[in-house]
């Protein structure tokens, strides 16, 4: 579970944001996961075995936080 907290938007002189929360999904175990990588907007996975692979796009999910709150993401 993630939680995402967010209040008192006033005192940062701030009223609204829009957050958009993108989680992505390795092809490979994370024991066989050398390091992670970006390029442009896609991220890739170095393998210990030195292939390179994309991550997959698993969530994309945006929301509009006027007056702060919580944001919990569970996955079930």
């Amino acid at each position: 579970m993630h939680a995402i907290e967010f209040t008192k938007l006033r005192h940062v002189n701030v009223s609204k944001i829009s957050l958009m929360i993108i989680e992505y999904m390795a092809p490979a175990p994370s024991k066989g996961i050398k390091c992670f990588s970006n390029e442009g907007d896609d991220i890739y996975v170095e393998l210990v075995n030195g292939s390179k692979k994309p991550m997959k796009k698993t969530l994309l999910y945006t929301v509009l936080i006027e007056h702060g709150g919580y944001i919990i993401l569970e996955k079930r």
